[in-house]
């Protein structure tokens, strides 16, 4: 995650931040899950990517629900 510009939240061992001027990347690590929070898919999609060449995992794709908490989905809205 460090070699890959990623660093991690000094309260939240298991939380990785990137931030750009043109996007803010948020990866979650629990156990076995994995959470990558962005608004921009292409990120995403690298950082997956990334993931998979060092890692054996599976993308399951969109969360709706972690831990027993259910994510919602908001649109970024402009005043």
């Amino acid at each position: 995650m460090l070699s890959n510009d990623l660093n991690i939240n000094e309260c939240y061992k298991c939380v990785y931040v990137k931030n750009t001027y043109k996007t803010y990347v948020i990866v979650c690590l629990y156990v076995d899950n994995i959470l990558i929070f962005d608004n921009n898919t292409n990120i995403i999609k690298t950082i997956n990517q990334m993931l998979t060449s060092k890692f054996n995992i599976k993308d399951t794709g969109v969360a709706y629900v972690i831990l027993e908490m259910r994510i919602l989905f908001l649109k970024h809205m402009m005043a």
